[in-house]
């Protein structure tokens, strides 16, 4: 019933879906004159504040409330008609919690993780985001039918997207405004200062390239690698194991004839740490194997040991030779 779903969100009872309910009902006569009625029958404090223009205009902006559209304003000096009092009151009451709804349904979320550190975050429909070290996703608390999901993320993360009965979109934005759009399926995503890179695993997506006269529309296919060099804009595309890319999942890198140069980069922007050559040489070395990454030193003693040499670390420096 309409008045239990009122006292309901009086009592700060409701559930999210209640709440967007509640605010569609308040923009209605009928909802307006239920809650009316409402507080006619329930005890209200008689120092209730009237709300303040101010505050009329933060809440109008996300539902829209009372107007009084049917009559005329009363003239300055006139003595204000009982409704109109009355509709002080429910002003008075309604005003902070439909703030407070408002706010608690647009409010938006930020996950990030510290150099070296993963976390498994789980979005509004159930996707999963599983973050790299260095890494930063944010979105909105609360999702709509008619609206595409949208995160804006910085740094590398895995993307385990749930497809909606609907086919409602989901739009990762880097901080490039490059932008992966996918109904369902599971991706890797790179955004790192000078490099962007995306790789399906599993699905279909539409990657949009941001580019400076215009966009590049890229249909991804699975087992296909997009990198952005944002340095020298250009596009490059490949078909890739993708399992290079992703198998920091499991707390380990794995290189195929990888270069110790590529390897810095990597290490610099997963897990702060510079590298240091007394040969230049060294860094066009490749390393092919596993390595375990969930522990910096284990990760620095494999590289030492896939290279022949030996390294020292003092702070975020390290040193091979």
């Amino acid at each position: 019933m309409v008045k239990n779903l009122f006292l309901n969100y009086l009592q700060n009872k409701c559930t999210p879906e209640e709440v967007r309910h509640v605010l569609q009902l308040v923009q209605t006569p009928e909802g307006r004159a239920a809650f009316d009625e409402l507080l006619q029958n329930t005890e209200l404090e008689s120092n209730a504040a009237v709300p303040t223009q101010a505050m009329w205009a933060r809440i109008q902006a996300a539902a829209s409330p009372y107007t009084l559209t049917d009559e005329k304003a009363p003239a300055r000096g006139r003595r204000l008609p009982l409704w109109s009092l009355r509709l002080g009151r429910v002003a008075a009451v309604l005003l902070p919690l439909l703030v407070a709804g408002w706010w608690y349904l647009t409010r938006e979320i930020t996950h990030a993780t510290t150099y070296g550190q993963t976390q498994q975050v789980t979005l509004p429909d159930g996707s999963t985001v599983l973050l790299n070290g260095n890494s930063t996703v944010r979105f909105q608390a609360h999702w709509y039918n008619s609206t595409p999901r949208q995160v804006w993320l910085t740094g590398e993360a895995f993307f385990k997207v749930v497809h909606q009965a609907n086919h409602q979109r989901f739009v990762v934005h880097t901080r490039r405004q490059h932008t992966i759009e996918v109904l369902g399926t599971e991706f890797n995503v790179n955004d790192r200062p000078n490099t962007t890179q995306v790789v399906l695993q599993s699905g279909k997506i539409r990657l949009t390239v941001k580019q400076k006269d215009t966009n590049q529309h890229i249909i991804m296919v699975p087992g296909q690698l997009v990198e952005i060099d944002t340095t020298l804009a250009r596009v490059k595309f490949n078909a890739v194991k993708t399992e290079l890319f992703t198998s920091w999942q499991q707390k380990k890198l794995i290189f195929e004839g990888t270069r110790l140069a590529e390897i810095a980069i990597l290490l610099k922007d997963t897990y702060n740490l510079n590298i240091s050559v007394n040969d230049p040489r060294l860094l066009e070395e490749k390393i092919t194997g596993t390595i375990p990454s969930g522990n910096v030193k284990e990760l620095l003693n494999a590289l030492s040991i896939a290279l022949q040499v030996k390294y020292t670390q003092k702070e975020n420096t390290v040193s091979f030779f």
